[in-house]
């Protein structure tokens, strides 16, 4: 049961976040934190790296409409089966 008032699971998790990064950027261990933050490595997209994967297959026009809509690069890909 959650009471009016009470933190939601998300805003807790979002809490133990912050402190864990906070301990952990006090400590000096920054390497740690990117294992924690980002495990598999992934690599984020820009822009122009989007619209130059999107060039390949003649939808630069397509994905730069979606970027400019809100969509993150990779998302804008992905609509149009590019990921």
């Amino acid at each position: 049961m959650i009471l009016a008032g009470s933190p939601s699971i998300s805003g807790a998790s979002l809490l133990g976040l912050m402190l864990i990064t906070s301990d952990v950027l006090k400590a000096g261990q920054i390497g740690k934190l990117e294992r924690f933050i980002n495990p598999l490595k992934i690599r984020i997209m820009n822009r122009q790296e989007a619209i130059a994967v999107a060039m390949k297959y003649g939808l630069e026009e397509e994905v730069n409409y979606y970027m400019d809509h809100g969509y993150s690069p990779e998302a804008a890909l992905s609509e149009w089966d590019i990921l």
